[in-house]
């Protein structure tokens, strides 16, 4: 903007300077115009009279303030050499023309004429260049004027656009400074919105991986549930199997068991095995497998089965009772005691056990021993007729030992 101004200023002053230029240039120009005149006056007196010495100083005089005038009032550079070299001219001439150099004119007067015809040719072409530098002048001067009509168009443009600019600068400073002042004010209105937000945000994550956490321990449980669930079943299933198992087991015990009491002692351990294949931990089949290779007098595997059954069960009665048995038929009578003992002392009120050791006492020669276990047997089992007969035969002395 500043720039812009101070341009202006020196193009009004060129504008100013070359139309003053101009209008002196014209003035000059019919001031030469003038000066051709006097000089040919002053050509034409001295012609035809050579006294008239002041009327041609006089008139040199006057060309010359002419000149000097235009001189002092011209700020163009070339116009001033020119016009300065016209003074000079002037000035020679008048002191030609001077009263006392006027001899020195009057016997060579018509060098005089002729320098004054020289002089006039010389501002003829003054004149000429003086018409083209003015045509120039006149020409640049209409220039600079359009170009000075231009730059006050733009200048006009630039302060109306710079104007404008101030405007929407002011209005822009005012559109920032409310916005800034609304953001401000939103942001401080949403400061506590955002404040509250992130609490009930920390407040939601809180409950959130509460809720996450307890639904985990929900999903733990419910595994654990799941697993023991599975597990649950799983068990059930086999202890249904087992129990199917134990089921055909005990039908195929009982099934042989009639075969034995029936004396057909192969099939019953045919049912026997197969019961123990499905149970292979029951003391009782075990029992029974040693009872009925014991009546069918394989003593080794009667054995075998009889421990088996009291290793699975140690206080298994019926077993030692048994295995007391075996030993009295293979005349261990010692073993066959010790055994039935064990028996009694499982299950004291086990009466085929006291008539067993009774008959044991019986083949030792121990006949009151016999009869006090045989008598026990009955007590405990009334309806034993066997003991009561041996009794009975023993005590009359009708048996021989």
């Amino acid at each position: 903007m500043e720039n812009s101004n101070k341009n202006n200023t020196s193009n009004d002053q060129n504008t100013e300077n070359n139309e003053k230029n101009k209008q002196i240039a014209q003035e000059y120009s019919k001031d030469i115009e003038e000066i051709r005149k006097h000089i040919s006056k002053i050509i034409e007196q001295m012609m035809k009279n050579t006294d008239s010495s002041d009327f041609l100083l006089k008139s040199v005089k006057d060309i010359k303030n002419l000149v000097e005038k235009h001189t002092e009032t011209f700020s163009n550079d070339f116009l001033k050499n020119k016009l300065g070299g016209l003074v000079k001219n002037f000035e020679h001439i008048s002191k030609l023309i001077s009263k006392d150099n006027f001899k020195t004119i009057d016997n060579n007067l018509s060098s005089a004429v002729k320098h004054l015809g020289k002089m006039d040719d010389k501002l003829e072409n003054e004149f000429k260049e003086m018409q083209i530098h003015l045509d120039a002048i006149t020409e640049t001067t209409s220039i600079l004027q359009e170009s000075n009509e231009h730059i006050k168009a733009i200048k006009s443009g630039i302060n109306d656009s710079s104007h404008e600019l101030e405007i929407k600068i002011d209005e822009l400073n005012e559109t920032i400074k409310q916005g800034n002042n609304d953001i401000v004010k939103e942001l401080k209105e949403n400061g506590k919105t955002i404040e509250e937000s992130m609490k009930l945000n920390k407040e939601f994550l809180d409950d959130t991986m509460k809720k996450i956490k307890d639904m985990f321990e929900q999903m733990k449980n419910i595994a654990e549930q799941t697993e023991n669930i599975f597990n649950f079943e799983k068990e059930l299933s086999i202890k249904r199997e087992k129990e199917f198992a134990l089921m055909q087991s005990k039908h195929l015990n009982e099934k042989g068991l009639v075969l034995f009491y029936r004396g057909v002692f192969s099939a019953a351990l045919d049912n026997f095995f197969k019961a123990l294949e499905l149970n292979p931990k029951s003391a009782e089949i075990n029992n029974n497998i040693g009872h009925t290779y014991l009546k069918m007098k394989d003593l080794e595997k009667s054995e075998e089965y009889f421990k088996k059954a009291i290793d699975i069960f140690p206080d298994f009665s019926e077993a030692y009772n048994n295995l007391g048995l075996l030993y009295m038929d293979n005349n261990k009578y010692e073993l066959a005691i010790e055994n039935i003992k064990k028996a009694i002392t499982l299950f004291p009120d086990f009466s085929d056990a006291y008539f067993n050791i009774g008959n044991v006492y019986q083949k030792t020669d121990r006949i009151d021993e016999a009869i006090d276990n045989w008598s026990k047997s009955i007590e405990i089992n009334p309806f034993n007729e066997e003991a009561k007969e041996k009794i009975k035969l023993f005590k009359k002395g009708d048996v021989n030992v």
